[in-house]
């Protein structure tokens, strides 16, 4: 990740050299060079992080050649990761100045990874309402199956300490925060009594 000067943007750059052969510990090395403290690749490091837990399950040898089946997928995500030159994200937030600035976050979860992103909308006047990108956090799910209402409520909690993060880092009047999660069940849960629930949900 760095910053562009002249266009004052937010721009990723990757250092990642394409191989013949690849090995597990070379997707781990992939992985940690992906420098991106805001999350803004969230859903391209999930998806190598996602890669690298099918080689734990298959106990796939640190220094072995990946096999086949995996060797080609990886060579295909490499390969890709020159895209990621192509974003480009403002830096400065508010190109005007916003008559109400409101917080909105968004949760979700599969049965492979869980994730959170907060979006910052503000009201210009005589203009209909803008909204940047801040950040965004996600989680490979963990090897021990879980069921998908439960990722759902960890997304939530992913989602709820995102924002309290944000919050402290804005030094900016925030009218409203609204935040958004299409789990009726984790919703649900969250407005229960905690003593009502399992514990790992009532936690």
């Amino acid at each position: 990740m760095a910053w562009k000067s002249n266009e004052d943007q937010f721009i990723f750059k990757v250092s990642v050299k394409e191989q013949i052969v690849y090995t597990k510990r070379d997707v781990l090395s992939t992985i940690a060079k992906l420098f991106d403290p805001l999350g803004l690749l969230g859903p391209v490091i999930c998806k190598a992080k996602i890669f690298l837990q099918r080689l734990w399950l298959e106990k796939v040898n640190w220094d072995y050649p990946l096999p086949e089946q995996f060797a080609s997928d990886w060579s295909r995500f490499v390969c890709n990761l020159k895209e990621i030159e192509k974003i480009k994200i403002d830096r400065y937030i508010l190109n005007s100045q916003p008559e109400r600035i409101a917080l909105l976050g968004f949760s979700d979860a599969s049965t492979h990874a869980y994730g959170a992103v907060v979006d910052l909308q503000y009201h210009a006047k005589d203009s209909t309402p803008l909204s940047k990108l801040l950040a965004s956090k996600s989680t490979v799910a963990p090897l021990k199956t879980i069921s998908v209402p439960r990722l759902e409520l960890s997304a939530c909690l992913l989602l709820a300490k995102l924002v309290e993060n944000v919050l402290l880092s804005l030094k900016m009047n925030i009218e409203e925060v609204i935040l958004f999660s299409d789990s009726i069940i984790a919703l649900a849960w969250i407005y229960s009594p905690p003593h009502q629930l399992e514990a790992f949900v009532g936690n």
